[in-house]
């Protein structure tokens, strides 16, 4: 069974605004990685079955720099002057028998082996990732993927789990990757003549609650 591991938005350098807009909201950080060989950094904050994390990227010089620009990071990192996807969706096995009996992802995939995972790990990027207008798909190896329940960060809000993901995105930018989350049914999709935009509800938004932050980055999230 493949699940949500993650999903990402690339923010501002350092993640500030960000990070302290979600603070404003109750919602506490949990780790802040930096991703070593790749060129970026983030800011994550757990819930019980996955987590948000906020991306930017650093001045460090990238170990496969090839490899970066096929996934576009620069341009997905400058999404408002390049009009690329900030986004990222990441999945994960549920376990690792799951990860030996299906092993092989449901989309066309090439394997990225930076620095900073398990050694002898891979992530599984989707081959539709030069795309830039569409988020990035890929697959995390079990052993580097989040550890359900065990990461959890409790929040000053009360919010435990991400319950859902809509994507909104142009006509134009459906493509086979997409297709491929929706089978899986990792999130729900609209087609539209508008901007791209991400909503995540935690727990089912049973506290009726909306953080807008389109002022900021294409996302709203709903607890």
């Amino acid at each position: 069974m493949i699940v949500l591991d993650h999903v990402f938005i690339f923010t501002e350098f350092g993640g500030n605004n960000f990070k302290s807009t979600l603070n404003s909201a109750g919602f506490n950080i949990g780790k802040s990685p930096v991703h070593s060989g790749q060129g970026t950094a983030s800011n994550c904050f757990f819930f019980e079955n996955a987590y948000i994390e906020s991306i930017w990227n650093t001045n460090e010089i990238v170990t496969n720099d090839q490899m970066i620009k096929k996934m576009k990071f620069s341009e997905r990192a400058n999404w408002r002057q390049s009009g690329a996807s900030p986004f990222g969706i990441g999945l994960r096995y549920h376990n690792n028998n799951d990860s030996k009996i299906l092993n092989k992802p449901p989309f066309k995939h090439f394997k990225y082996s930076p620095p900073y995972i398990s050694e002898g790990d891979s992530i599984l990027i989707s081959e539709n990732c030069s795309f830039q207008n569409v988020p990035l798909l890929f697959l995390i190896p079990s052993a580097s993927g989040f550890k359900a329940g065990s990461e959890f960060i409790n929040h000053n809000n009360g919010t435990q789990r991400l319950t859902k993901i809509k994507l909104t995105l142009n006509k134009s930018e459906y493509n086979q990757s997409i297709s491929d989350l929706v089978n899986l049914g990792i999130v729900e999709l609209e087609l539209s003549s508008s901007a791209p935009l991400m909503e995540v509800w935690l727990d089912y938004g049973n506290n009726n609650l909306t953080l807008d932050m389109r002022d900021d980055y294409p996302l709203i999230i709903y607890y």
